[in-house]
C-alpha cells in the first residue's frame, strides 16, 4: 500500500516510478526549474524566434513573454528610423507588459495555449475593442466596440496584440502607395514598393517586429506583399475564417489572411483562426467543405500534379522573374511534382471580373455609396480617382447578372481543373507577382501598373480558391537583393493540401 503520494513503487522487473496527482508533478517541475542556473535565450537576432521556438523557450523557462515584449518594442523603435510609416496605432509598452504578465500568471503551472506569448499585429481595417479602425481614411475612422472574432480567437489562444498597421486606403490596391499615413517601402529595398493592400503587415513580419500579422485579401492583398517582402502570405478558403469585424472592401471576395515568416508559423496561426462563425453570412459550415484522399506515402514520395500559366502569360513577367519561375518549376518536378497542361482561360476570365466588369461596384456597396459620394474629396488622390471612375461608369442592371453568371461559369470550370476524379491537378502554381516596381514607378503610373500586379492574383478570389505565397528565390536590382515569390493555389477547402505541397518546396529551398 502506498502511504504517501510520492512513495516509490518498485516493480518486479526492477523498474520503479512514483504515484502522485499531476498537479503535484507540475508544481515540482516548476520548482525544480526555478533552481536551475539563470539561463536566457538571446533575442538579438534579426528576426524573432519562430512560434515553435518561442513555445519551447517558454516551456523550458529560458524566456518569458515580458522579455519578448520588451524586445518587440525595442525593435519597433529602432525600425521607425528606417521606415516611420508602418504603424497607425500601437499599444503602450506598459499596457502590453501588463497583458504579458497577466497571461503568464494565468497559466503558471498550467499547460499554455497554442499561441502563448506570441506577439502579433493586425491590418488597420480589422476591429480590436477600444482601438480606432481607420482603414487609412480619417473621415471613415471609428472606435471599435468589439473585437473581430478571428482576432479574439488569437487572443484567447494567448497571442499578445501589439497594434494596427498601415495599408492601402480602404484596402484598395496592390501597391502599398495609397495611404495618407505614409508610403512604406519593401523590407529589402527603400526604393521598391511593399505591395498592398496589406503593406505594413508584410514589412512588420519581414523585419521581425512581430511573429505574425493578420491582413485581408480581396484580390491578392496578402499574397502580393508577402512576395515582395520574402515571407509567407496565406489566403485561406473564404468563409473558413470569420470576416466579421473587418471593414469590407468587396464583401463577397474578402478573406482574412496570415502573414508569417514560415509555412509552419502560418499554419499554427491558421489552426487557431479556423473556426466556424454562424454569424458570418459568408461562412462555410465545416460539413460543406470537401474531404480528399491522401496517399499514405505523402506528396513527396507519392507525388503530386501541378499546372502553370501558359508561356503567353508568363512572358508578361520581368525577365528575371521568368527565369526564377522556370527554376521553381524544375525544382517542383525534382520534388515529386508532375507538370500537367491545363486550360488557363477560366482563370483569365475570372481575373478580368475584378476591375473590368460590374463586380467593382460591390466596393461602393461594401464601403457605403453615400459615404463615398459625401467624402470622396478626403480620399487619397489615387483612391479618389478609382472611385470617381466607378461612380461615373454607366453599368446597366442586366450587366450585373451577366457578370454573376460568368463568375459561376468560371467557378465550375476551375472546379473541373482541380477535380481529381477528372484527372485534375492538385495545385496551380503561378508567380505571385509579375515584377517588382519601384515606388517612383508606381507614382508615375499608379493605376495601370498597379493593375498589372494582379495578373496572377485576381482570379483566386473570384473563383474561391485558397492559396499561399512563399519565397522562391532572389534577384539583384541595382544593388538591392529582392525576393521572388510563387503562389500555390488550390480548390476551395483544400487548404491543407496546398500547405502540404508548398511545404515540400519550402524545405527544398533551405
Amino acid at each position: 500500500m502506498v502511504a504517501a503520494s510520492l512513495d516509490t513503487i518498485v516493480c518486479q522487473n526492477g523498474l520503479f516510478g512514483y504515484v502522485g496527482h499531476s498537479s503535484e508533478l507540475i508544481t515540482q517541475a516548476y520548482q525544480s526549474r526555478s533552481l536551475q542556473p539563470s539561463l536566457t535565450a538571446s533575442l538579438d537576432a534579426t528576426t524573432l524566434p519562430s512560434i515553435s521556438e518561442l513555445r519551447s523557450l517558454y516551456r523550458d523557462g529560458l524566456l518569458d513573454p515580458e522579455a519578448v515584449i520588451r524586445s518587440v518594442f525595442n525593435r519597433i523603435a529602432q525600425y521607425e528610423s528606417i521606415d516611420p510609416s508602418l504603424w497607425i496605432s500601437k499599444e503602450t509598452l506598459e499596457s502590453t507588459l501588463a497583458a504579458a504578465k497577466r497571461l503568464a500568471t494565468a497559466y503558471a503551472g498550467k499547460a499554455p495555449p497554442p499561441l502563448f506569448g506570441i506577439p502579433f499585429a493586425v491590418k488597420d481595417n480589422i476591429d480590436v475593442t477600444g482601438v480606432i479602425t481607420t482603414v487609412a481614411c480619417d473621415s471613415f475612422a471609428y472606435t471599435a466596440t468589439s473585437t473581430a472574432p478571428a482576432i479574439q480567437h488569437l487572443l484567447d489562444a494567448g497571442a499578445i496584440y501589439i497594434g494596427k498597421l498601415n495599408l492601402d486606403q480602404f484596402a484598395t490596391g496592390l501597391t502599398g502607395c495609397r495611404s495618407p499615413y505614409g508610403t512604406p517601402h519593401s523590407y529589402h529595398s527603400k526604393r521598391h514598393i511593399t505591395g498592398g493592400s496589406s503593406s505594413a503587415p508584410a514589412v512588420a513580419v519581414a523585419a521581425g517586429l512581430v511573429s505574425f500579422a493578420i491582413g485581408t485579401d480581396t484580390a491578392g492583398s496578402v499574397r502580393g506583399p508577402a512576395a515582395f517582402n520574402g515571407i509567407v502570405g496565406f489566403k485561406p478558403t473564404k468563409g473558413t475564417i470569420s470576416a466579421r469585424g473587418a471593414v469590407p472592401a468587396c464583401q463577397s471576395l474578402d478573406t482574412l489572411g496570415v502573414l508569417a515568416p514560415s509555412l509552419d508559423d502560418a499554419r499554427q496561426v491558421w489552426y487557431v483562426m479556423d473556426q466556424y462563425d454562424h454569424l458570418d453570412p459568408y461562412a462555410k459550415p465545416p460539413s460543406s467543405l470537401p474531404t480528399w484522399m491522401v496517399d499514405y506515402r505523402g506528396f513527396r514520395q507519392g507525388g503530386f500534379t501541378f499546372g502553370t500559366p501558359p508561356d503567353s502569360f508568363l512572358d508578361l513577367c520581368s525577365e528575371k522573374y521568368q527565369q526564377l519561375f522556370k527554376i521553381a518549376v524544375a525544382k517542383l518536378q525534382s520534388c515529386g511534382g508532375t507538370l500537367v497542361d491545363i486550360d488557363y482561360m477560366p482563370f483569365v476570365k475570372a481575373g478580368g471580373l475584378i476591375y473590368g466588369a460590374s463586380l467593382i461596384h460591390e466596393r461602393l456597396a461594401s464601403i457605403g455609396h453615400d459615404f463615398i459620394t459625401e467624402n470622396i474629396d478626403t480620399f487619397h488622390p489615387v483612391t479618389k480617382t478609382i472611385f470617381e471612375g466607378v461612380l461615373s461608369s454607366d453599368v446597366k442592371a442586366w450587366e450585373v447578372f451577366r457578370d454573376q453568371a460568368t463568375q459561376m461559369q468560371c467557378i465550375a470550370a476551375t472546379r473541373r481543373t482541380f477535380n481529381k476524379l477528372e484527372d485534375g491537378i492538385d495545385v496551380l502554381v503561378v508567380p505571385s507577382m509579375p515584377c517588382h516596381p519601384t515606388i517612383q514607378e508606381i507614382m508615375d503610373d499608379p493605376i495601370a501598373l498597379g493593375s498589372k500586379l494582379g495578373l496572377f492574383t485576381y482570379a483566386a478570389n473570384v473563383v474561391d480558391l485558397c492559396g499561399v505565397s512563399i519565397n522562391a528565390g532572389w534577384i539583384e536590382d541595382e544593388g538591392a537583393r529582392l525576393p521572388f515569390g510563387i503562389t500555390f493555389l488550390g480548390d476551395s477547402g483544400y487548404d491543407g493540401k496546398v500547405l502540404d505541397i508548398a511545404a515540400i518546396f519550402e524545405s527544398s529551398m533551405k
